[in-house]
């Protein structure tokens, strides 16, 4: 079984959301956590106007996302993470070239040295992931009400992303193939990443689980919706609770 995350936006985590996932892979020892993009907010290096009311640290936005990788790490030892590069990854890259282009070349100064991945044995993916022929995970591009559309038409193949923040899925029938694309929304405090825009985008929190034991991809794939109390695994009959 595989786990996917996405669009965790360090450091505004949903700090008792990730507590439950924890609790969860613990539980249930999954062989990958995949990360798909924007773990990290870089919201100190944003070129887009910001809000005094959010914190302009970067050294405390890679304390934060580092410490939740290990966390992720120490709940299930020989669970495998992956960490694909999101647009907001993408910031540290851009903010190198416009701003300090002579510092490029630093060992250290890359996200797996600044999030200490190496050591952890970590894997940072550039952008999209291959879990098995036909079947991808991305950071995604799409936004909107249906963000599971647009990547489906742009990769015409079974895959999932983040990006848009919301709970979106998109099926294709035929006797020849079996398609799925599959959106999950963000696991940010919603106090904070939706306070402008969750009423005109309808943002969510979800995230979702690959069980490779069923033939179909409808069946493999199942999206995972949390609430303010937490989350309710069908295929374990169990709900997670949100813990500070």
């Amino acid at each position: 079984m595989d786990v996917v995350i996405s669009d965790i936006h360090c450091p505004f985590q949903d700090k008792p959301l990730i507590n439950a996932i924890l609790k969860f892979i613990a539980d249930s020892n999954p062989e990958r956590l995949i990360i798909a993009g924007d773990l990290i907010d870089f919201y100190s290096i944003s070129p887009f106007d910001r809000c005094l009311e959010r914190a302009e640290n970067m050294q405390y936005e890679l304390d934060e996302a580092r410490m939740i990788l290990k966390n992720f790490k120490d709940a299930a030892n020989d669970m495998k993470i992956f960490l694909i590069l999101g647009n907001h990854e993408d910031r540290f890259e851009k903010y190198l070239n416009r701003k300090a282009p002579a510092l490029r070349g630093l060992r250290d100064l890359t996200i797996e040295r600044q999030l200490s991945m190496p050591e952890m044995n970590i894997t940072l993916v550039p952008y999209i992931y291959e879990i098995m022929p036909g079947f991808i995970i991305k950071h995604g591009e799409s936004v909107g009400r249906y963000p599971a559309r647009g990547e489906y038409n742009k990769e015409f193949c079974n895959g999932i992303s983040g990006h848009g923040h919301k709970t979106d899925i998109c099926r294709s029938y035929s006797y020849k193939n079996d398609r799925g694309w599959y959106s999950i929304g963000h696991l940010a405090n919603k106090s904070i990443i939706d306070k402008h825009y969750s009423k005109a985008c309808r943002w969510s929190q979800s995230f979702a689980i690959i069980d490779y034991k069923y033939k179909y991809v409808a069946d493999m794939v199942e999206i995972i919706e949390c609430n303010e109390k937490g989350f309710y695994i069908k295929s374990k009959d169990n709900f997670y609770e949100k813990k500070i």
